[in-house]
């Protein structure tokens, strides 16, 4: 069966015949030696379908996606400096991002955009592929698209941009300004919700283990939230999940306003997805968390606040969440009454 190499004009017209009269996608693969989804890929180019595939379409289609890997020439055809970022990315473990940086500073070498070598490496079609993968920070094996996803989930009402929230919450000066967002299991049938709290990491895990509807996950942040502190409840930064689609139930419950970050934009609740991505070392991806209980929900949480973070020069989430508590006491007036 061919699996590497690419459908040509002839395979394409055999296609078209094959498809017109009534030939599955199943069929078709069998009779060309592909795969079934490599037909159902063809077939589905450009945003045709099985009626509107034309061979000169999909052939111009795949001549101007084929041009779009020339940014691969400047590694092949400067040796010392492939030499050179192979040794730095899978001997020395650096990011593209971390070479093409030092490449800027240090004026010996020839320069190359971090963008560059991921094309290097996702255009490569031998083994040695999977060793540049392996060296990355995600191994991800297919390299997802750069260009803008559309938003094909509800509309969240009354959204609140991120844009919106006051800048001093970007300043991390304040305590009670929290990040949260949900951790899927195993087919997306059971999940946990996590906050984060801005300044101290201070991390709580919230069971989700019934049902991922709004009302169940904003009835879920809301008890977990209301056993902090009410002055350390002032805002929830989210993702755009319609989980949170009943968010101004929770403002009402917890007196926190609910913020939600642009789509496809993680790192404006980095400190959210950093905790996401340690829970992960106890929960992989497959996991099936109706199968957690909520006592190892709670270890799990515990286990995070009282690791040292290098952010916090070595103190624990819970010992700086603790001083916030004990001097945003002492710094409340007191009323005697006569």
């Amino acid at each position: 069966m061919n699996k590497h190499k690419k459908i040509n004009i002839i395979e394409r017209e055999q296609i078209l015949k094959l498809s017109a009269q009534g030939k599955s996608e199943r069929e078709i693969g069998a009779e060309l030696g592909r795969n079934q989804s490599n037909i159902s890929r063809e077939l589905r180019r450009q945003g045709m379908n099985r009626c509107t595939y034309s061979i000169a379409v999909a052939q111009v289609d795949r001549n101007q996606k084929a041009s779009l890997k020339g940014r691969k020439r400047k590694l092949i055809q400067c040796f010392p400096l492939l030499k050179l970022v192979r040794e730095k990315i899978i001997q020395l473990h650096w990011s593209p991002e971390q070479v093409s940086g030092w490449l800027k500073r240090d004026k010996r070498y020839r320069q190359i955009s971090h963008e560059a070598i991921y094309s290097y490496i996702y255009s490569r079609e031998d083994s040695e592929r999977a060793v540049w993968v392996q060296a990355l920070r995600q191994k991800k094996k297919k390299r997802r698209s750069r260009q803008g996803k559309i938003e094909k989930r509800g509309k969240i009402p009354n959204r609140v941009s991120i844009h919106e929230r006051p800048k001093n919450i970007n300043e991390r000066n304040e305590p009670g300004h929290w990040e949260g967002d949900t951790v899927s299991g195993c087919r997306h049938a059971s999940a946990i919700g996590t906050s984060v709290e801005r300044v101290s990491r201070f991390t709580i895990i919230i069971p989700l283990l019934e049902k991922k509807t709004s009302e169940y996950v904003v009835n879920g942040f809301s008890n977990e939230l209301n056993t902090i502190p009410e002055y350390l409840r002032k805002s929830l930064t989210y993702d755009n999940g319609s989980e949170m689609t009943l968010h101004e139930t929770l403002t009402e419950k917890t007196g926190m306003q609910v913020y939600f970050a642009d789509p496809g934009c993680p790192g404006q609740r980095g400190t959210n997805e950093n905790t996401n991505g340690l829970i992960r070392e106890f929960f992989p991806k497959g996991t099936d968390f109706n199968k957690v209980s909520r006592d190892e929900l709670k270890r799990v949480e515990n286990l995070l606040n009282q690791r040292p973070r290098k952010s916090l020069h070595y103190a624990t989430p819970q010992e700086v969440f603790a001083k916030m508590k004990l001097e945003q006491k002492k710094s409340s007036p007191s009323f005697i009454c006569c």
